[in-house]
């Protein structure tokens, strides 16, 4: 099995996910923290480059905070701070934020090159098409992130709308609701449906979930059905379609 691009390490599981994983694939070990801000803008953009580089790259995402004596190891003093690894040694190393193209360079200067394919993805070049492209992905062990970075959209921002959609819609990617019944199911089976990859099985649970009850979990039905079209707006007819059969159920 294709080990995973993206992954958590710890000063226990370090030797084994970064020094060994390196003989097989660069490592970029990237230092952060949940208050940084470069950090949330620079994560998203490793992530894609790892996730897209065919096995090429992986990234291994430490936590100051949590880490701190796997931080002091490497004399962390500034974050983002990464650490590339090849061949079970530290090669080369960058502190602050880059862009997409700066990462690639700098994985190219390794004698790595790594085409990313932006066809389906969000824009990067905004917080909110950072967090955007998490959603997409299904990364549900980065949420705690992404409702950090969408609130931090300021209202004067021309992003501030869809971010509060998506803020509203939160409770169903964390599957938080408390209240059962038929409603609830339904909801549960959406998000199950959407973490498996069907984004329209899980548009049109959520669907029944609103007609079954619309005042559910203060509308969450609604909330996250509106978000997933804002999300996979690239299935057009069939988001106009439901999106129609939303508005006669509603009003």
């Amino acid at each position: 099995m294709q080990p995973s691009a993206v992954y958590d390490t710890s000063e226990r599981t370090f030797p084994q996910d970064v020094v060994e994983a390196s003989r097989d694939a660069t490592v970029l070990v990237d230092f952060h923290a949940s208050w940084c801000g470069p950090c949330k803008v620079l994560g998203p953009i490793l992530e894609q480059i790892a996730e897209g580089s065919g096995g090429a790259v992986r990234l291994a995402k430490v936590d100051t905070e949590k880490e701190q004596r796997l931080a002091g190891a490497f004399r962390v003093q500034s974050i983002p701070f990464v650490v590339a690894f090849q061949d079970g040694q530290p090669v080369d190393a960058f502190v602050g934020q880059k862009d997409e193209k700066g990462v690639l360079d700098f994985l190219k200067n390794l004698g790595v090159e790594v085409a990313v394919d932006h066809a389906n993805d969000a824009p990067l070049d905004t917080v909110l098409g950072k967090c955007e492209a998490l959603l997409r992905a299904r990364r549900t062990d980065e949420l705690d992130r992404v409702a950090s970075m969408l609130e931090s959209i300021e209202e004067d921002d021309p992003d501030h709308v869809a971010a509060a959609r998506l803020l509203e819609a939160m409770p169903f990617f964390r599957r938080s609701w408390t209240k059962q019944g038929p409603a609830g199911e339904a909801a549960g089976r959406a998000l199950d449906a959407y973490l498996a990859g069907d984004e329209l099985a899980a548009m049109d649970l959520l669907y029944e979930s609103a007609s079954l009850d619309r005042s559910f979990e203060d509308e969450l039905a609604r909330k996250a059905l509106v978000a997933l079209m804002h999300l996979h707006a690239e299935h057009g007819d069939r988001i106009d379609a439901l999106r129609r059969r939303l508005a006669v159920l509603l009003y």
